[in-house]
């Protein structure tokens, strides 16, 4: 909840979606996890933990070869 009001307060925060990503994923929440990372790499391209992120959540979705072709970009 917290870093969803982050979020709100400042919608240009990338942390603020990757704080909510990590808690869906530990509440086995991975496909909404998922837009929240997605929207994390989109605001910072070119991090290696944006990608990591969603490439994360990504296999925890069980859309593995998706997660393959980010892990390519990363390396």
């Amino acid at each position: 909840e917290i870093a969803r009001q982050v979020v709100d307060l400042d919608p240009n925060y990338p942390q603020g979606y990757a704080q909510i990503g990590n808690n869906l994923l530990q509440m086995n929440r991975a496909e909404e996890a998922l837009v929240n990372f997605q929207k994390f790499n989109e605001m910072i391209p070119g991090s290696a933990l944006a990608k990591y992120a969603l490439c994360h959540a990504l296999v925890a979705a069980g859309r593995a070869a998706e997660a393959r072709a980010v892990l390519e970009e990363v390396k």
